[in-house]
């Protein structure tokens, strides 16, 4: 006991020093912004040689580690050995991969999120909606007018995603991480998430799974969180920026399409009429593509309506990121993600003004 405690100081001063030093916003950006992004950069370069995610083999061998602790809880050295390797790990994980979401935005310097006016709301959706219906069928189509790009080739073409985006944002940072299909990305679905970012192993997880048409956004909102965006509102915006800027028509699409879920559902809440007015000029390609979605999160909570075990795991995944979220300065929690809205609106008048 005396020597796990002795190795159990390192990583509980490493924690207590982050959370007393973190919101020194100094502090977290040269954590963020230096050997934060080297690890990133390092982790995301020798994960992307391998054709398997790497987060999702630590996260199946946690699992299988678990259960052998608790059925052989006599032996105290497995479930000590088991505490200090989450411990070090949490630690690690909070100066690589938490600082990021109390140094100052990326979009420091271009953009201030400074709150928009409904005017400037509505302009923005036109923008999208005219962007997503000019671009619908660009993209390779079924007979029948469905979405048909596999997710291999939206993975293959991420690269050059960020090529145009990056030097207008000079504090985005560099990536060599390449996006991951989750096996478990059933499950995935069944407790809403569609990607994940690991920053110990600099690895963008995507959600083979959801809806293919956002799968491209998806990818990119992932791979702006290996370029050191740590904020979900943040991450959404370069992930939509990157995408209509591309050049690269499935993530042109996906995320004209993204933006425009976003924005339309944020003028919904702020002026019905106007988003009336907006949604009867979808295309046809848009209008099907936004009820596949619609359809395929319909179905998940079918499912988990259905299945009660399956509906308490989601809850309590959905709670513990909330908190999470909330203990890393995004005070709203998942609501968050919806916040990209200013920062879509004010981008979009800037290029207008442009």
């Amino acid at each position: 006991m005396k020597r796990f405690l002795t190795f159990l100081v390192p990583p509980v001063l490493a924690a207590a020093t982050f959370y007393l030093l973190a919101p020194v916003g100094s502090v977290a950006e040269a954590a963020s912004r230096s050997f934060g992004a080297s690890w990133r950069l390092t982790a995301g370069r020798l994960t992307s040689l391998l054709p398997f995610s790497v987060t999702e083999l630590l996260a199946a061998l946690l699992i299988l580690w678990l259960v052998f602790a608790i059925v052989r809880i006599r032996h105290l050295r497995i479930l000590g050995a088991l505490i200090l390797t989450v411990t070090y790990g949490a630690a690690l994980f909070l100066w690589f991969g938490c600082a990021g979401y109390f140094a100052p935005p990326v979009y420091d310097g271009v953009l201030t999120n400074r709150g928009i006016t409904t005017a400037e709301l509505i302009s923005a959706a036109e923008y999208f909606r005219d962007g997503a219906n000019r671009t619908a069928n660009s993209v390779s189509r079924t007979a029948d007018g469905g979405f048909n790009v596999s997710v291999d080739e939206i993975i293959l073409l991420s690269g050059d995603v960020y090529d145009a985006i990056a030097p207008r944002f000079p504090r985005l940072g560099k990536s060599k991480a390449v996006p991951k299909k989750m096996l478990s990305s059933g499950l995935m679905s069944r407790t809403g998430f569609t990607g994940v970012y690991f920053a110990l192993t600099g690895e963008a997880n995507v959600n083979a799974d959801m809806p293919r048409a956002l799968l491209a956004a998806t990818v990119a909102h992932e791979l702006a969180h290996s370029r050191g965006v740590a904020r979900e509102d943040a991450a959404n915006f370069f992930g939509i920026a990157a995408c209509v800027t591309s050049g690269i028509p499935v993530f042109e699409y996906s995320g004209y399409l993204d933006g425009l879920l976003y924005l339309g559902n944020a003028l919904y809440n702020a002026e019905p009429a106007a988003y009336y007015a907006l949604s009867a000029e979808y295309s046809d390609a848009v209008r099907r593509d936004l009820k596949d979605n619609s359809d395929y999160w319909a179905e998940i909570l079918t499912k988990n309506d259905d299945n009660p075990a399956m509906a308490a795991v989601s809850a309590a995944v959905n709670t513990a990121y909330d908190g999470f979220m909330r203990s890393n300065g995004q005070d709203n929690g998942l609501k968050t993600y919806g916040e990209c809205v200013d920062l879509l609106a004010e981008w979009i008048a800037l290029r207008e003004d442009n």
